[in-house]
């Protein structure tokens, strides 16, 4: 059995959720342009709110992940949970799925503390042979950026 309507509902709930995320950042980036009149150092975006917003969409995601497309895994749902619990407002696998990565979303100053308990609460339980050097590659924080970009000229 597929279960062609329930992982089609993913697909489609899944877009609609990546372009309530794109909306929600556009939004929030226009409020900071309106209300600093372009000048970047003046930071007034509310990011309480606004990662709580996005964190939803993310806890969202991984549900759907896990009840409609059966791409995550038990130690994936037990991480994102741990996750939340650490103070990330929202976390969700990440590539493929089964079994594969989580992102989190946290604020800066919370990300030692929450790596911190990441890798005493779930690594040093299902990988307690890996080392300090191991865990730091496989637990670490990233920005965003703005992501790929297309560069057209003639040679």
């Amino acid at each position: 059995i597929f279960h062609l309507y329930r992982r089609a509902k993913h697909v489609y709930t899944e877009e609609m959720r990546a372009v309530a995320f794109r909306d929600t950042c556009e939004k929030a980036m226009r409020v900071q342009e309106k209300a600093t009149g372009g000048d970047e150092h003046k930071a007034v975006i509310e990011s309480k709110a606004l990662f709580t917003q996005l964190g939803e969409l993310m806890n969202q995601s991984q549900v759907s992940c896990h009840r409609l497309f059966d791409c995550s895994c038990d130690e994936l749902e037990e991480l994102t949970a741990l996750a939340r619990h650490a103070g990330a407002y929202g976390s969700r696998l990440t590539g493929a799925g089964w079994g594969g990565a989580s992102v989190s979303l946290v604020s800066e100053d919370r990300v030692p503390e929450f790596i911190s308990y990441l890798k005493k609460e779930f690594y040093a339980k299902h990988h307690p042979d890996l080392t300090e050097d191991q865990l730091d590659h496989a637990v670490f924080a990233s920005a965003p950026s703005s992501g790929a970009a297309m560069f057209v000229g003639r040679l």
